[in-house]
């Protein structure tokens, strides 16, 4: 190719290409052809413009310097980083080949990007440049489409390709993605997400009325966490999906503050749910205190957002989404080896979770995008957790009371132990005391007074000196039965020490009290004891007393024993009674 030919044609081509631009003239790099799909992914159709501080006006970013400007989106969504409230312009075109139904059809532009302060498309009309407004700014209720996303009405594509642009005030706190929908695919789609959404919020709703009441009701903390965590949980997807917009005109600001406001109250009772629900201050101390400062990691966003950083709420929140799962789940793990059977059902609920938070990882990034499961994964996962973390409630309740009755059945067993002598298994000397002033101080007269029995067995220490100690225990435990064979149910049969034993006998008379002391005597005297092959009975001194009105307790006591001490110096064997 000669050097005299390309000077004679490259004048020729910058000519082509000037007139080919003012050919062009609005129309974008990157055009979107509409065909015979019901939806298409926008974004990387998309020309971006960064405004500077100052702003731009339509006129000026469809003129020189600024149409020049514009630079294509590569990525699948578009990622706008800024910690402050920044402007950009968007440029696309859409066209429809005339042959097609859908040059002559309804198309919708849609985000589901709620967290814009302003979203303006200019779109071309009959009468000029059209502007639409939406955005977090204005009212619900004057939107161009009431809908929990930002949707606007895209040109007729009947009369050739049409270049719109897109005014946007962001933070950039989350990537954005466009989709280009027809009018019937867009409402079964919405009908779709709207019944999703209601049952996925109302599982939600149930769970946290049914365990407030359970909570009121059982004053219990754990639920209460449980209660927080899932309501913090549900406004968080109710500002997170849009819904929110349609109850309350919140602003950009307003809006901003309140989510990561609940994101971080969110966060908060998470982990202290987590710790009341695994009991990890008493199974593993360590993780508790990991979990005690997690909670702490979320009331840093919540102070975050009130004080509208949001984009240190936005880092640390997801920081949190990157470890917490793997804290919650270690936790789980710990309590569960420790033998706390309720943890496995934690352990389901946060596996499921992190499921669903991976199945939104993917779709955010690209394998999964776009898809309708995998799109909803987080409110769908966030509301079967809700169920099975109620389950761990549950289990929870039935492990702390089996746990309570096995601490209560000790408590009974060592509380018998400290009254019960070890020997005979009668009452010992503590539990008489105990019961003999609770007897005295309940008596009220005209009811018959309380009657006190002291027993001894005769001439204990000489048969002890002769046999030996273990047939000594025999004996004791032998009058210990026939004493307790012998008395009625109401009637506390003790231990007084060593081989005196003593008989509480509440509300009988002095008859009636004589004929039992009278049948624990006779009863012990018939049995036959045999050390080293030879038959012995034994027999008891007792002594009888009843209540005076007006005595003192050791008043009383003394009576008695003086009565016993009169039946062995009156011969043994037999009953005195005291005056």
């Amino acid at each position: 190719m000669s050097i005299r030919f390309i000077r004679l044609s490259l004048p020729a081509l910058l000519l082509w290409l000037a007139l080919a631009g003012l050919a062009r003239g609005d129309q974008g790099a990157g055009t979107l052809v509409l065909g015979a799909e019901p939806f298409y992914d926008l974004t990387t159709h998309l020309e971006i413009l960064a405004s500077p501080p100052e702003g731009l006006s339509l006129e000026q970013v469809r003129s020189e310097p600024w149409r020049g400007r514009f630079r294509p989106v590569t990525t699948p969504s578009l990622n706008l980083p800024s910690d402050e409230l920044r402007e950009y312009w968007l440029r696309f075109t859409l066209w429809a080949p005339p042959e097609i139904p859908a040059a002559a059809g309804t198309w919708l532009l849609a985000t589901d990007y709620i967290f814009l302060g302003k979203i303006d498309l200019h779109r071309p009309g009959t009468q000029g440049w059209e502007t639409i407004r939406a955005g977090l700014y204005l009212p619900f209720v004057n939107r161009e489409l009431t809908n929990r996303a930002f949707v606007f009405q895209l040109p007729r594509l009947d009369q050739g390709p049409a270049t719109c642009y897109l005014r946007l005030e962001t933070r950039g706190l989350n990537p954005i993605r466009f989709q280009v929908w027809s009018l019937p695919a867009f409402i079964t789609h919405t009908a779709k997400e709207d019944y999703l959404y209601g049952i996925c919020f109302g599982v939600l709703s149930s769970m946290i009325l049914f365990n407030l009441f359970i909570a009121a009701s059982l004053r219990d903390r754990v639920y209460f966490h449980y209660v927080g965590y899932m309501f913090f949980a549900l406004l968080s997807m109710v500002m997170l999906h849009g819904q929110i917009a349609a109850i309350l005109d919140l602003g950009d600001q307003g809006f901003t503050r309140l989510f990561w406001t609940s994101m971080g109250l969110f966060t908060t009772f998470a982990y202290l749910f987590m710790r009341g629900v695994l009991n990890t201050h008493r199974l593993a101390p360590l993780v508790d205190r990991l979990l005690r400062l997690g909670s702490y990691y979320g009331l840093v966003i919540m102070v975050a957002g009130l004080f509208d950083q949001a984009w240190i709420g936005r880092w640390l929140t997801v920081a949190s989404g990157i470890f917490s799962p793997w804290l919650a789940l270690g936790a789980g793990i710990a309590s569960y080896r420790r033998g706390f059977a309720a943890a496995r059902y934690f352990l389901v609920a946060w596996g499921t979770l992190a499921a669903a938070m991976t199945i939104f990882a993917l779709q955010e990034v690209g394998p999964l995008r776009g898809q309708y499961w995998a799109r909803n994964a987080l409110i769908i996962g966030t509301a079967l957790e809700s169920i099975l973390l109620s389950l761990a409630l549950a289990a929870r309740i039935r492990t702390l009371q089996q746990e309570r009755d096995v601490l209560s059945q000790s408590e009974r067993r060592f509380k018998e132990l400290s009254y019960t002598d070890a020997l005979t298994g009668l009452y010992n000397k503590r539990y008489f005391s105990l019961n003999l002033d609770r007897i005295l101080s309940d008596w009220v007269a005209p009811a018959q007074p309380p009657c006190l029995l002291f027993i001894d067995i005769d001439d204990f220490k000489s048969f002890n000196d002769s046999h030996g100690h273990d047939q000594g225990d025999l004996v004791l435990r032998g009058l210990a039965r026939v004493m307790t064979e012998s008395v009625r149910e109401a009637d506390l049969p003790c231990r007084w020490g060593g081989e005196e034993f003593a008989v509480i006998l509440p509300g009988v008379g002095l008859e009636q009290a004589q004929a039992i002391a009278e049948r624990i005597r006779q009863r012990f005297g018939q049995i036959a004891f045999i050390p080293a092959g030879q038959a012995v009975q034994k027999t008891i001194s007792l002594g009888l007393a009843q209540f005076q009105p007006g005595e003192t307790v050791e008043d009383f006591i003394r009576r008695a024993d003086q009565a016993l001490y009169q039946a062995k110096r009156s011969g043994k064997n037999r009953l005195a009674v005291a005056a």
